[in-house]
């Protein structure tokens, strides 16, 4: 299905240019999700949450916490890895998002304030980069960076947070599917079930058209019909 969309897109671009005459990704038929395969990307248990920010804070990987709390306010990890100190006044986050230009401008909920604000922002350097480079602090500029408080690179960020996920699962503390993408399900998910409208779900998240808000709505709305 990614790959007969990608080629819409290419052949569409093709078209103008006189390439092709017609679209031939167009009409074909998405093939359908099996039912056992596991959804991607779910949305993370509150138990789960606090399981991986206790076991990242025990490794001392405070730069898995910060892209935790940065992606329950829906930043992609292009956006996570990329994201100053200078953009976030204590209260909200200010920036743009790298992709699309679009402003990333957010309250910040309790939670992520608590993540941010025990972030340590001086790291130690260690013997050898401090040799190197003749200090023995570095002032992180990302709020997510490495225990040398360099900025993460997204493979860096997703090894250190492999590690933490691989280790509470062979504890049996989290279930499988944890993913950082999945942390702005989860947020659409506590905001319908919190009861917000469609409106304030797609301008929290993000999204450009009302529907994929009401993704999370129609799920709240079964639970609390369901407990009616």
């Amino acid at each position: 299905n990614y790959s007969v969309a990608v080629l819409r897109l290419l052949f569409s671009w093709a078209k103008p240019y006189g390439h092709l005459r017609t679209n031939p990704a167009m009409g074909v038929p998405r093939l359908k999700r099996p039912r056992e395969m596991p959804r991607l990307n779910r949305a993370w248990s509150m138990t789960e949450l606090q399981a991986v920010l206790d076991e990242a804070g025990a490794r001392e990987l405070w730069g898995v916490r910060a892209a935790i709390a940065l992606g329950l306010l829906r930043l992609s990890r292009t956006d996570i890895v990329r994201f100053p100190w200078s953009s976030f006044n204590g209260i909200e986050i200010d920036a743009t998002r790298h992709k699309t230009g679009v402003s990333l401008w957010k309250p910040c909920p309790t939670l992520v304030l608590e993540i941010l604000q025990t972030t340590p922002r001086t790291y130690k350097l260690g013997r050898r980069r401090s040799a190197r480079t003749g200090l023995l602090e570095r002032e992180a500029v990302t709020v997510a960076a490495n225990q040398f408080g360099e900025p993460y690179t997204g493979a860096g960020l997703s090894a250190s947070f492999r590690k933490v996920i691989t280790s509470l699962l062979t504890e049996g503390k989290v279930q499988p599917g944890l993913t950082l993408h999945g942390l702005g399900h989860t947020v659409g998910k506590w905001l319908a079930e919190s009861g917000s409208t469609t409106k304030q779900i797609q301008a929290f998240l993000g999204h450009d058209s009302p529907a994929a808000s009401e993704f999370y709505l129609r799920h709240a709305n079964q639970r609390e019909l369901a407990r009616d």
